[in-house]
């Protein structure tokens, strides 16, 4: 199965509200850079930040990130530069 990512609930949410990654770092006050870091699990979340994706995309907490503060990865089947699900 080529084109197969694990992609993170973040993104999954982020995409599902109609958030760009500028758009949602607009709304923080923060860069798209930092955002999509996060969201690639490439950089911790940090507190405040946390804070803020969760409020934004109007979940909790430990519904975005693990107990390292990484994005959580979501469960499923996914295809590259899609966020429908395909399956577990």
């Amino acid at each position: 199965m080529k084109n197969v990512k694990k992609i993170t609930r973040m993104e999954l949410l982020r995409r599902g509200r109609g958030y760009s990654l500028e758009s949602l770092s607009r709304k923080l006050g923060v860069s798209p850079g930092l955002v999509a870091q996060i969201e690639g699990r490439h950089r911790k979340a940090y507190p405040k930040i946390r804070e803020s994706l969760s409020i934004a995309l109007g979940v909790e907490e430990c519904e975005l990130f693990d107990r390292e503060s990484f994005a959580k990865i979501a469960r499923g089947r996914f295809h590259a530069g899609r966020s429908k699900n395909v399956g577990h």
